[in-house]
């Protein structure tokens, strides 16, 4: 069974597939997995393949029959959304009744306890959008997060975002390092420039090889950034070379001609 939002589409895959292979093989291993990475470089694709990977059929919202989980739980986690919001939605597709007048700490129980009672794959996505300087928004969720990985349970979790959710690492811990044997840290970072070449090839670009490669290097290959320029020089040999403002680990140019 798959609960919560709609698993976002991939649009664009590309460099990553020996990544998948070693994320899929260490996943049941761990207690936390994270991705780490700046906007746009394509941590919900990869993580939304590691959901395929592991028996997630995306078109029809069902687990394949393979599938070693028996829930996925899939929150996309947006801007202001606090303890009260993660809580509920992971409530929901775990299939569970929050008794009303529960305290932080009694919720928390309730939701280890399923993830302990029934295999479960959570993913929190965008999880940045409830953090400051890498802490929760709140101490209830700080708390949450930590449960994840201090509570007895035989889930897996896997967070995207763009910062370190220190609320992995015990309080009391003064290394802030969360442990290795049960979170990794995995940094999700620009594909290479045989991959970014790849890409731009996708949509048709007949620019030389050369200036491919330079369009790549020059914005680290960054796969949205890459997207973005692609879309703009459709059809139109030696546009990037002429543009170099366009071409830039900055986005407003690019988005500006867009627009």
């Amino acid at each position: 069974m798959i609960g919560g939002a709609q698993i976002s589409d991939i649009r664009v895959w590309v460099g990553r597939d020996a990544q998948l292979a070693t994320l899929e093989r260490v996943l049941p291993t761990l207690k936390v997995l994270v991705l780490l990475g700046q906007g746009g470089i394509g941590k919900t694709s990869l993580a939304v393949k590691l959901l395929d990977a592991v028996g997630v059929d995306r078109k029809t919202q069902t687990l394949t029959p393979d599938c070693v989980y028996e829930r996925v739980i899939y929150v996309r986690v947006q801007e202001g959304m606090g303890f009260d919001g993660v809580v509920q939605e992971l409530a929901q597709g775990l299939g569970l009744t929050l008794r009303e007048f529960q305290t932080p700490e009694q919720m928390i129980a309730q939701l280890m306890a399923a993830l302990q009672e029934r295999r479960c794959l959570v993913v929190l996505d965008n999880l940045e959008d409830a953090l400051q300087g890498g802490r929760a928004i709140s101490p209830e969720l700080g708390k949450l997060l930590y449960s994840l990985v201090d509570f007895s349970h035989r889930s897996q979790v896997m967070i995207t975002s763009r910062e370190k959710p220190l609320d992995l690492v015990d309080p009391r811990d003064p290394t802030g390092i969360p442990d290795p044997f049960l979170v990794r840290l995995e940094p999700v970072e620009g594909i290479s420039a045989e991959s970014g070449i790849e890409l731009l090839r996708a949509f048709r670009l007949q620019d030389s090889e050369a200036d491919l490669r330079w369009v790549v290097e020059r914005v680290g290959g960054h796969v949205l950034l890459l997207t973005l320029l692609a879309k703009r020089a459709q059809g139109k040999p030696g546009f990037l070379r002429t543009n170099p403002q366009l071409v830039t680990r900055d986005a407003r140019p690019i988005l500006q001609a867009q627009l």
